[in-house]
């Protein structure tokens, strides 16, 4: 990762009139499951762990990373939509690459955590078959967010609970959770290690993430510079009108916000 921004949208969706083409441009990046679980069994009857990350959560060429609450979904198909068409950038979704952790947690629990009764499940191999799926699942989205040149955190009241108490607000996903904190531990990466493979794309990464459990999580920005809708019209402006000045599209987010300016001086 080479940068990483605090988006701050209306969950009204500003972007709504992109869906189409956001929805059409991700479906295009969606990975066929290539094996059944029977296939990813080894002769001792073991699951190849590192065959089933492999093979349901391949890597993906992107350019940025999107992370946001589920039920923006429409919202990141939109944003993602329009960065493809107005900027020539593309995005990760997970839900429309990743959407399988689900069925994949359906399948090893099918296969080895029911009861003798054939019905019930036990709560011990539940646990255990749910730390294995999503272990892989934090894995990849960890792998992820170092293979995109940057990270949209999108920032909405379906994200962040604002808390009077309490700067930045709280979480209630341990996903988004996971994914900010990694923006402040992950290695920055120059823009070199990402225009030498350049293939701009942008991704969003999914896991059903509706929960019961009230467990808020405690989250710091302050380590993410602001965008606004603002300074995304802008960006689309200056790719407009000087396209030939950028050799590649985020040079002129970089340049509009001072990244490049800010990253030199401090290194």
């Amino acid at each position: 990762m080479f940068t990483s921004f605090n988006l701050k949208l209306n969950p009204a969706n500003d972007f709504r009139d992109y869906y189409d083409v956001g929805s059409k441009f991700l479906s295009g990046k969606q990975q066929k499951l290539q094996s059944e679980l029977d296939l990813l069994i080894c002769s001792d009857s073991k699951i190849d762990g590192t065959a089933v990350q492999n093979d349901w959560f391949p890597e993906v060429n992107a350019s940025v990373f999107l992370s946001h609450s589920h039920i923006d979904e429409e919202l990141a198909v939109s944003l993602a939509g329009w960065l493809h068409k107005e900027c020539g950038v593309d995005t990760f979704v997970d839900s429309h690459v990743w959407g399988y952790a689900n069925d994949l947690l359906r399948e090893i629990d099918n296969r080895y955590c029911k009861n003798e009764d054939g019905h019930t499940y036990s709560y011990e191999r539940r646990n255990c078959s749910t730390s294995h799926v999503h272990m892989m699942l934090s894995i990849a989205i960890q792998k992820m967010i170092d293979h995109c040149e940057c990270l949209f955190f999108i920032n909405t009241p379906n994200s962040i609970e604002i808390a009077k108490d309490i700067d930045g607000g709280l979480l209630s996903s341990p996903w988004i959770y996971s994914e900010l904190s990694l923006t402040k531990v992950i290695r920055h990466r120059p823009l070199s290690d990402y225009r030498q493979r350049r293939s701009d794309s942008l991704l969003h990464y999914a896991i059903n993430e509706k929960t019961d459990v009230p467990i808020t999580y405690k989250i710091d920005l302050e380590h993410l510079p602001v965008l606004s809708v603002e300074n995304l019209t802008s960006w689309q402006k200056a790719l407009s009108e000087r396209r030939n000045d950028y050799a590649y599209p985020l040079d002129a987010l970089y340049e509009q916000v001072e990244i490049l300016q800010t990253r030199m001086f401090n290194e």
